[in-house]
């Protein structure tokens, strides 16, 4: 996949960079494929990257107060694996994040947070607005 291609690209994806044991640091992942909802954790198909709201606590049998942020997932149909430094060298200068696609009171007040959708064309991460 040629990552200069991305900004040209409709499809959702996500690249991610896992600083964990295990996962290779110097590699990034580039997941494209659908972004869908679910109401449960449950749902979630074994291949995804969730956007889990705080919500959903409730699954654990938790009070708490639905502010109707969706649980979004997005479901690899491709998976590329590129070095960090080619993918530093061949991203294109742009500002990347997320939109927001509903907001509260609760969410306006609280900067940098999204109960949003996954978007890459917006001027850079932001709070949201109504």
């Amino acid at each position: 996949m040629d990552l200069a291609q991305l900004p040209h690209d409709d499809r959702p994806f996500a690249l991610l960079r896992r600083r964990t044991p295990g996962h290779d640091h110097d590699v990034v992942e580039l997941l494209i494929g659908p972004v869908g909802t679910r109401d449960l954790l449950a749902e979630l198909p074994d291949e995804c990257l969730a956007v889990v709201p705080f919500r959903q606590i409730r699954e654990r049998g938790f009070d708490v107060r639905d502010d109707g942020t969706p649980l979004l997932v997005l479901t690899p149909e491709e998976r590329y694996e590129i070095p960090l430094a080619e993918a530093l060298d061949r991203l294109p200068p742009m500002t990347w994040g997320c939109r927001a696609a509903a907001s509260t009171s609760a969410t306006r007040s609280t900067r940098g947070s999204s109960g949003g959708s996954w978007t890459r064309r917006s001027a850079g991460a932001r709070a949201p607005t109504s």
